[in-house]
């Protein structure tokens, strides 16, 4: 059970739901299959040392959105079966090289710098896009991060992160031709993991230019026409490469951002470290559930 307490409400519910489940199945020993994070001190370990859970703690000075690389972060990874060494040697890559170079061709820098420009010269939105799927959930953290770091004192880009080519087919019109107040930042993988070739000719579908062509090719075309047609269009985009898709790009991209964040907001003048506006909602919420 991933949670830093049990003040947010989602976690406390799914556990309340889950332990009869748990408990019916493999009855008094249910305890030996949970695995729960949070504060030390906190109710939730508490309740570990109660029933008997395996807890990891959760440290205290560090925000959810930047916690990739603490027990709550690295813990369920590595039982996706992700190589957390790896991850985490890929970030220890990014930070000796961010912090090495404190020029402006630190490109952390370079991100937050022309971040801030565009949102004092008319852009309100930034999207994050990739043509890879399997960058989606990474895109909601990445919207979590920039969301909750930046968004206050009536300012922030407004973070929106799209899987491409589905998502243009819904706000792709909107790219193209609404308002113009938003940048685009296109992560680009530049070599493939795997790629898969068109071999079926002969059918009656008007597909037989394709017969030949590579998956890897096909999406690689369509990325870089939907960058002309964006650019085109008066969309500012800036790009980030990634040589590969895999382990160590990722913790070093995790890295990136979190470091670019903290830049990002500071150049802005405003704390990314706490998040006030959430507790509104929360305070409203827990009066009309009788807290």
């Amino acid at each position: 059970m991933i949670a830093k307490n049990f003040t947010t409400l989602e976690p406390g519910i799914g556990y309340r739901i889950f332990k009869p489940f748990l408990q019916q199945k493999y009855g008094a020993a249910y305890a030996k299959h949970l695995i729960v994070t949070g504060t030390h001190g906190s109710n939730l370990e508490k309740l570990a040392q109660a029933e008997g859970y395996a807890f990891l703690t959760f440290p205290t000075d560090t925000g959810s959105r930047f916690s990739a690389f603490s027990n709550v972060g690295l813990f369920p990874m590595a039982v996706a079966g992700i190589d957390i060494t790896t991850l985490v040697h890929g970030a220890m890559q990014m930070r000796t090289a961010l912090q090495t170079d404190i020029t402006i061709n630190n490109p952390a820098f370079q991100y937050a710098t022309l971040r801030n420009f565009l949102l004092h010269h008319g852009k309100n939105i930034e999207v994050l896009a990739h043509f890879e799927p399997q960058l989606d959930y990474f895109g909601r953290w990445w919207t979590q991060l920039f969301a909750e770091s930046e968004g206050k004192q009536c300012s922030g880009l407004f973070p929106v992160a799209l899987t491409y080519s589905e998502d243009l087919h819904s706000v792709g019109q909107y790219i193209q031709q609404g308002q113009r107040q938003l940048l685009e930042t296109m992560v680009i993988i530049d070599q493939p993991q795997t790629d898969l070739t068109i071999q079926l000719s002969g059918v009656n579908d008007d597909l037989d230019y394709l017969n030949g062509l590579g998956l890897w090719q096909i999406n690689k075309i369509a990325e870089d026409a939907t960058i002309t047609a964006h650019q085109e269009s008066g969309v500012p985009i800036i790009k980030l490469h990634l040589a590969e898709l895999d382990v160590t790009s990722i913790g070093s991209l995790f890295y990136f951002f979190e470091y670019a964040v903290f830049i990002s907001a500071t150049l802005a003048q405003i704390n990314p470290f706490d998040q006030p506006g959430v507790e509104a909602y929360k305070q409203l919420m827990f009066a009309g559930l009788g807290k």
